[in-house]
């Protein structure tokens, strides 16, 4: 009669134990899930023009996109930054003037990058660009409803793979809505 040696049932048992965890791991624990936010307005594709030299950022033509929906000029921002720029902050100047003068104005702001770096980093460099913003607008004295959102590298403004390119798609747009 053959006897069991005591290590070798051992070895066999936390292999397979081993082996069961990383088949439930694989299965159950690496699927993530991305969430995004039904019955969000379509946004343009292209960028409206800068300012020109010589007139006050308050001149800026304001895009419609219907009687109750406006959209105004994004704010641009450096590569891997969430900082507002010095020559953007006439364009948040702009913003907070039309919001002051429209207080029932819903306020959506939307941060979007460049297409380099991965989904979940670009989707949380975006939210932070939407949050400076946000907290721009709001030590400013807008007393609007502000809601943010990250679209990451989902919605380019302009397609192409150089750095003008790129530094289009570095945004943060603000638009106004009363829904």
């Amino acid at each position: 009669m053959k006897r069991w040696d005591p290590p070798i049932i051992l070895t066999v048992f936390f292999n397979f134990s081993f082996f069961l965890m990383a088949i439930v791991i694989l299965l159950f624990g690496c699927s993530k899930k991305i969430v995004r936010e039904e019955n969000v307005p379509e946004i343009y594709t292209e960028p409206p023009p800068l300012p020109v030299s010589g007139r006050s950022p308050l001149q800026v033509p304001i895009t419609k996109k219907a009687e109750s929906d406006i959209t105004l000029l994004p704010v641009y921002f450096d590569f891997d930054r969430s900082e507002i720029r010095e020559d953007q902050r006439p364009m948040l100047y702009n913003d907070i003037a039309y919001f002051i003068k429209h207080p029932k104005f819903i306020v959506f702001i939307d941060g979007h990058c460049d297409e380099r770096g991965t989904i979940d980093y670009n989707l949380a460099l975006g939210m932070k660009r939407a949050e400076a913003v946000e907290a721009f607008l709001a030590r400013s004295g807008i007393t609007n409803q502000i809601l943010t959102a990250s679209y990451g590298k989902e919605m380019p403004a302009v397609s192409g793979k150089d750095e003008v390119s790129y530094s289009k798609n570095r945004r943060a747009e603000v638009r106004g809505g009363l829904e």
